[in-house]
């Protein structure tokens, strides 16, 4: 038994110490899992939507999957952020017109990837929405 002036000293298990790390590896891991999804959302529509073209390499579309993803992260937050009131008005459907708008800044730095109307641009949002879905659903089973 310890006397009431005494305290133990606790120290903390592996999982404690790496916890940082392991969150790290994990959002890197989401990361690169969603480039990924965007990489095939983008391969699935320039081969199946008219209207959709692609004129430059493999490096290149990864190149454009990684700008889609960089722009997810970083302007998306805050466009849904300023532009909530429309989201909730419009019971979510506003949200598909943000993703288009991510996909139209896309295509002003990387002009390999050109959209003939808008027609392909919301259908390739579409394609590009439900395959990030379906790999959100499947990241969520791994855990």
């Amino acid at each position: 038994m310890l006397a009431k002036h005494e305290t133990r000293v606790r120290f903390p298990s592996p999982a404690q110490k790496h916890g940082i790390l392991t969150d790290v590896t994990s959002t890197i891991a989401k990361i690169v899992f969603r480039l990924i999804a965007n990489f095939v959302a983008i391969q699935i529509a320039i081969n199946y939507i008219a209207g959709v073209s692609f004129s430059g390499s493999l490096l290149d579309l990864a190149k454009a999957a990684g700008l889609i993803t960089l722009l997810n992260i970083f302007i998306k937050p805050f466009l849904d952020f300023i532009l909530a009131p429309l989201v909730f008005l419009t019971l979510g459907l506003f949200s598909l017109i943000i993703n288009a708008i991510m996909l139209w800044l896309t295509t002003y730095w990387m002009p390999q990837l050109t959209f003939a109307n808008w027609k392909a641009l919301l259908l390739t949002t579409l394609i590009l929405t439900f395959i990030n879905y379906i790999f959100d659903i499947s990241q969520q089973t791994e855990k």
